[in-house]
């Protein structure tokens, strides 16, 4: 589900290639704008999402997570079905 301008193709990240752009979900501190410029991101388009039948897995030292599709056998299963993050529109170059 999108909010807002923008649109995904079904997957976590997605090429466009007859444009060279990559929309890329972010969730956690990618959502922080400051995060981005350190990290010299500039995205060239927002847009709220939400990834249904996916959660957030926390199996990283650190406190680092990964979005996981619901009924992967390897993680077990927590209520929330769904992740809320954004849809960045990056140059490849990002």
């Amino acid at each position: 589900r999108l909010s807002g301008s923008g649109r995904a193709d079904g997957s976590e990240k997605g090429y466009s290639g007859a444009t060279g752009h990559v929309w890329y979900f972010a969730y956690g501190a990618n959502l922080n704008r400051h995060v981005l410029e350190r990290r010299n991101i500039h995205p060239l388009e927002t847009s709220r999402a939400v990834l249904p039948n996916h959660f957030l897995c926390f199996n990283h030292r650190g406190a680092y997570a990964n979005v996981v599709r619901r009924n992967s056998r390897s993680f077990s299963q927590p209520p929330t079905q769904e992740v809320h993050g954004v849809l960045l529109k990056l140059a490849k170059t990002d």
